[in-house]
């Protein structure tokens, strides 16, 4: 793979609605900007490590962590702005001196540098544009539902026929947020990581959390000693 040269973005912006400074909120001492950071650089395939941001706080935490920073446009730090945005602005600065991207959200803490390597891997041996990591659902659409004005509900699914048992159901998978890796000459003209070719990464749930709120912190907090054993 030496002929590959892999950047690993990692968007923080300053702003966020949910989690007030989330991407710099502190989680067994460490940001969680800094997780996905270190995870990175122990990475054996990522060549480079960005942060994408507007924020000035988050650009001395990425560089106190080793990490370049990319500064980022304020149009493309406002709450309507897409993280493809982000990563084609990166991508247009660096098209020439990249092969491969992927894209570590740090709000996707307990994505390891093992999980890296395997998705960029997957990528990389395939003829694939893209991997993105997804979990097992934690419920089947089958089971999920609408509710209309009189509180009636409307299945999202038709139920499956003679199949009334959970364990009996298909298996479905869910973008779990942790990963989105893709060859640059393909995404430079993409408005997103997935298409029909893309493949998945399958990650435990455990290591899928994606944390938005304030709620999701607290899970983060209750589960990090088990995931650092497990590491």
């Amino acid at each position: 793979m030496s002929d590959e040269n892999i950047l690993a973005v990692i968007p923080a912006r300053g702003g966020s609605k949910g989690v007030t400074r989330k991407n710099l909120r502190k989680l067994d001492g460490l940001s969680l900007l800094a997780w996905s950071i270190q995870e990175a650089q122990q990475s054996q395939l990522v060549d480079r490590v960005l942060v994408s941001t507007e924020d000035a706080e988050l650009a001395d935490e990425a560089q106190a962590f080793g990490a370049e920073v990319h500064h980022r446009p304020m149009h493309l730090a406002t709450d309507t702005a897409r993280t493809i945005e982000v990563v084609h602005d990166i991508v247009a600065c660096e098209h020439q001196r990249v092969t491969h991207i992927i894209q570590l959200q740090p709000t996707s803490p307990f994505r390891t540098a093992a999980d890296i390597d395997a998705a960029l891997e997957l990528l990389m041996s395939s003829t694939a544009p893209s991997v993105v990591s997804v979990c097992k659902a934690a419920k089947s659409p089958h089971l999920l539902f609408q509710l209309g004005e009189k509180q009636n509900l409307t299945s999202a699914l038709p139920f499956p026929h003679k199949m009334s048992r959970r364990q009996d159901m298909d298996q479905y998978y869910e973008l779990n947020g942790a990963i989105y890796a893709a060859r640059v000459d393909w995404l430079a003209n993409r408005d997103s990581f997935l298409a029909k070719e893309t493949l998945a990464y399958v990650m435990p749930s455990e290591r899928s959390l994606d944390i938005d709120t304030e709620l999701d912190l607290k899970v983060a907090e209750a589960l990090v000693g088990y995931i650092r054993r497990d590491r």
